[in-house]
């Protein structure tokens, strides 16, 4: 193995640390979609617009404005924890450890190097958690 099928191998598993520590970053700094805001927004106007037509409805003792303003905090209610409670499913269901994702992505490296490698009694190895890689030399095959 030369000196620069060395280097570019290990600029490889470099690049792969990087990468998976970016999306890493943005997996821990990812923040309500667009959608969800406006439907956040939305459940706020609604409830302003229901609390003023409540006191509207109390000051001219008028039952259907009460009811319509009810049913206004109850949809404000609604489309304002919909995108809340979306917001923390998501991420308590996917929120993966910078060790899975350096391993799953160096595991795959190494598979596809490996293949190349083995023939010629070479074999790369990553260590899980320690983010190194150890290259083995199987004398027999060199000699």
């Amino acid at each position: 193995m030369s000196r620069e099928e060395f280097n570019k191998i290990v600029d490889n598993f470099t690049k792969i640390l990087y990468k998976s520590y970016s999306l890493k970053r943005s997996i821990d700094n990812r923040g309500l979609e667009i959608h969800s805001k406006v439907l956040f927004l939305l459940g706020f106007i609604l409830l302003i617009i229901g609390f003023s037509l409540f006191y509207w409805g109390v000051l001219m003792n008028s039952r259907l404005s009460k009811w319509i303003s009810l049913c206004m905090a109850v949809l404000s209610l609604i489309s304002s924890l919909y995108p809340i409670a979306s917001y923390y499913k998501g991420r308590i269901n996917h929120f993966p450890t910078l060790d899975e994702i350096v391993g799953e992505n160096t595991d795959k490296y190494t598979r596809e190097l490996n293949n190349g490698m083995m023939p010629r009694g070479l074999f790369w190895n990553v260590v899980p958690g320690y983010f190194w890689a150890e290259l083995h030399i199987d004398r027999l095959i060199l000699k």
